[in-house]
């Protein structure tokens, strides 16, 4: 997943931008080739997290998305 989206609470807010063949991470502003469409994006934010919508997320890496998940867990240790 190439292109993998994460909550503004955490990222600068940024709309999804249409469907193409490229996207830069909202976090390191790398350029990326897409591995998947937006729909399939969106149905990852959906199962995510459920309340939250298109305009609330940012565009990520693998990399970053996965960095930002691990310091979600983090954080919910930290709550718990």
């Amino acid at each position: 997943m190439s292109d993998s989206m994460a909550t503004h609470s955490q990222l600068e807010c940024e709309n999804i931008s249409e469907m193409s063949e490229v996207f830069t991470c909202e976090s390191c502003n790398r350029i990326f080739g897409k591995s998947r469409s937006d729909v399939d994006a969106e149905q990852e934010l959906r199962d995510l997290w459920d309340n939250t919508t298109v305009e609330e997320c940012v565009v990520l890496c693998d990399d970053c998305f996965a960095e930002f998940m691990a310091k979600m867990e983090s954080q919910q240790g930290k709550l718990n």
